[in-house]
């Protein structure tokens, strides 16, 4: 506390216990890289989608894009959310 302000952060501490969103639907509760990961899948996958009807499948853009959609679902894969990819993919 300086010049008698408060420090927003004061008092704090990080909890790295957070278990990050929950899945309602089947049960489950992620980390945070998982939900990240699962969330920049979704954004990537709507990304392509919108590319293809604008550009075409063989843009380079498109291309690029699908490019970071298999890198992403990868790395879904490495943290134990695969399933979970595959659905948002429609695999």
């Amino acid at each position: 506390m300086q010049h008698g302000k408060a420090d927003p952060g004061e008092g704090l501490q990080s909890d790295s216990s957070w278990p990050g969103p929950v899945d309602f639907q089947h049960g489950r509760v992620y980390t945070p890289a998982q939900s990240q990961f699962l969330g920049r899948l979704a954004s990537l996958k709507e990304l392509r989608a919108q590319l293809e009807r604008t550009l075409g499948p063989e843009a380079w853009t498109t291309q690029l894009v699908g490019r970071g959609l298999l890198a992403t679902y990868r790395e879904c894969v490495d943290f134990g959310v695969g399933k979970e990819a595959a659905r948002i993919v429609g695999a």
